[in-house]
């Protein structure tokens, strides 16, 4: 599977545990949990990472064992998703604005 799609897929989770509140709970804390987890794993392979050679992939490694955590609410966790779309966001903008000659994803 190209990078890339493993990139999309990455961020199509982190969008729906970003999204996932209180109010509007569509994934339980297990589920949230799952992907966390799984994601996790995926980051920390070097063969099938979906960061590629992100520059802040230690803080992203991170931020995905905190989400994968117990005892968190569904806020914390929708907060924590978002950072970490924030972060790889921002690395796609620097290598399409050409900041950067390494690829990221």
């Amino acid at each position: 599977m190209p990078r890339t799609s493993r990139t999309a897929g990455f961020k199509a989770i982190l969008e729906r545990i970003k999204t996932n509140s209180a109010e509007d709970l569509k994934l339980t804390h297990k589920e949230v949990i799952a992907y966390a987890t799984s994601l996790l794993a995926l980051a920390e392979s070097e063969d099938i990472s979906p960061l590629g050679t992100l520059h802040r992939k230690d803080e992203v490694v991170l931020l995905l064992a905190c989400l994968a955590s117990r005892g968190l609410n569904h806020y914390y966790r929708s907060f924590i998703a978002g950072e970490i779309l924030a972060i790889v966001r921002e690395e796609e903008q620097t290598r399409i604005s050409g900041d950067s000659e390494e690829v990221f994803f």
